[in-house]
C-alpha cells in the first residue's frame, strides 16, 4: 500500500480518476469528479461511521509553527478516545 499526499488536491484527484487508488477526503473536492463519472464513491457495508471532528493542515515543506508542540501535547492530554 502506498500513501500520497499532495498539496494539489487536483493534480491528487487527476491521479486518483487515472489509477485503481483511493481517495480518502473531502467529498465535497471530489464532486467534479463524481459528476463526469471519473470518480465513483465506494459503498462500504458496514457504512463507515467516521466521526472525526478535527483536523490540522499543513502545507509540505514548510517549517511547522512553534505553537504545534504545545497543541499536540494539549489534544494527547485531553482526546484520549
Amino acid at each position: 500500500m502506498v500513501s500520497l499526499r499532495c498539496d494539489d488536491i487536483n493534480g491528487l484527484l487527476a491521479t486518483v480518476a487515472q489509477t485503481d487508488a483511493i481517495y480518502l477526503g473531502v467529498m465535497a473536492a471530489a464532486s467534479e469528479g463524481l459528476k463526469d463519472g471519473s470518480l465513483v464513491e465506494l459503498n462500504l457495508k458496514p457504512r463507515l461511521r467516521a466521526t472525526a471532528r478535527f483536523a490540522y493542515v499543513t502545507l509540505a515543506g514548510r517549517t511547522e509553527a512553534p505553537a504545534m508542540a504545545y497543541f499536540r501535547q494539549f489534544l494527547r492530554a485531553h482526546l484520549n478516545e
